[in-house]
């Protein structure tokens, strides 16, 4: 795997999705590290961006069990697939910015 690819899919989960929001606490810098695997196959082996953020959704509400905002985690689901699929994107900052 791409370590510098996977580097920026962790940094993402980490910043911009973050649906605990440890991002701007002293927890540990790897937090959702454990789920990169799996975005980063998720987001190559498919032809939109909607399977990742069934997925991300389903983490943050199933298995994390944190209330998560849909528009924020199909925005970052958009973002991880244009880097994955080197594509262009400019999100509207406003709506990934981190709180």
């Amino acid at each position: 795997m791409n370590k510098v690819l996977h580097n920026r899919i962790d940094e993402i989960l980490f910043y911009k999705w973050d649906p605990i929001r440890v991002s701007d606490s002293n927890w540990p810098r790897d937090e959702y590290t454990l789920y990169v695997n799996e975005v980063l196959e998720l987001a190559a082996n498919n032809t939109t961006f909607q399977p990742l953020a069934e997925h991300l959704e389903r983490l943050a509400t199933e298995v994390i069990a944190c209330a998560v905002s849909k528009e924020r985690t199909y925005k970052v689901a958009e973002l991880i697939f244009s880097i994955v699929h080197d594509e262009g994107y400019y999100p509207n900052h406003s709506v990934i910015s981190v709180d």
